[in-house]
């Protein structure tokens, strides 16, 4: 080719080829962008899980059975069993944090925990902030008054608190039941941390009884043998849907991981034979 040719072709097309040489690098970089968003996408759905070995539990260790500090200093209980069986099943290595009741569902919404395992009800308030995967009990039907000793002859309900002088009442802040006793205008709420809180409250009088829900009621009774207990039923639109494990609602992949492990975990008998362990069979986990 003669070399004047050669150099009007290379005038000519030059631009245009260059023109294709930065659409090409243009395509390659939104196409590494798009994938970036993708990714970093893809993980805020799963709650940040991806590729990470462990799975961080948030509960509070001051809610025997489900978990507590034994005389060695080890938390211990059903939800902690529980939880490194799901872990275990989800690949994933047991991280857990103990947080206040109150704080349990802020940590969550705020990335400090994966999921919530704490024996934390199902409630439609609770499931406006959060997702939540039934893993134990049957619905809740029913709280429970306890007192210290004796059941005063002259109360049989709440509402019989009325017209007694000290109608205080002992009640865990961040709870359901907190929530339940707000509507009894004349009841004086003591707010405490703990179900240790509740029960030295009612013992040394700091309150006439505290409310619980029912099962922990009985098992507050076979730690403290003084402790009396006055059922108090709900009604229908009350009930306590059970409990469940606490997600972030956008943690769409986390949610589907912890339903598919639940669900194994019952179908293989797993959960039962926790259950068991720690409960009476009359709170029949399903």
């Amino acid at each position: 080719m003669d070399h004047h040719l050669l150099s009007d072709f290379v005038i000519t097309f030059f631009p245009f080829i260059m023109y294709l040489v930065g659409l090409l690098f243009v395509g390659v970089a939104c196409a590494a962008l798009i994938n970036k968003l993708f990714l970093r996408s893809k993980q805020k759905r799963n709650g940040g899980t991806i590729n990470r070995d462990s799975l961080i539990v948030g509960l509070y260790a001051e809610y025997k059975p489900f978990e507590f500090v034994n005389s060695q200093g080890e938390v211990v209980g059903f939800d902690i069993e529980f939880a490194q069986e799901l872990a275990r099943k989800m690949n994933k290595k047991l991280e857990v944090k103990n947080i206040n009741f109150d704080s349990l569902i802020p940590a969550l919404q705020q990335g400090d925990v994966d999921i919530v395992v704490s024996g934390v009800s199902i409630t439609p308030d609770r499931l406006q902030q959060i997702d939540m995967v039934p893993y134990h009990c049957k619905p809740l039907r029913a709280f429970a008054l306890v007192f210290w000793r004796e059941i005063p002859e002259d109360i049989s309900s709440i509402e019989d608190l009325r017209d007694r002088s000290h109608r205080r009442v002992a009640v865990q802040v961040g709870t359901v039941q907190e929530e339940f006793l707000g509507r009894y205008d004349f009841v004086e709420q003591r707010p405490v941390c703990s179900h240790t809180g509740i029960i030295l409250d009612i013992r040394h009088g700091h309150a006439v009884a505290g409310l619980v829900k029912s099962d922990i009621a009985y098992a507050l009774q076979s730690d403290y043998p003084k402790v009396k207990i006055l059922e108090v039923a709900l009604e229908k639109n009350d009930w306590i849907l059970g409990d469940g494990i606490g997600i972030r609602k956008e943690n769409i992949i986390l949610r589907e991981q912890v339903e598919m492990a639940v669900s194994h975990l019952k179908d293989v008998g797993v959960a039962r034979r926790i259950h068991s362990k720690w409960f009476d069979e009359d709170t029949c986990c399903r």
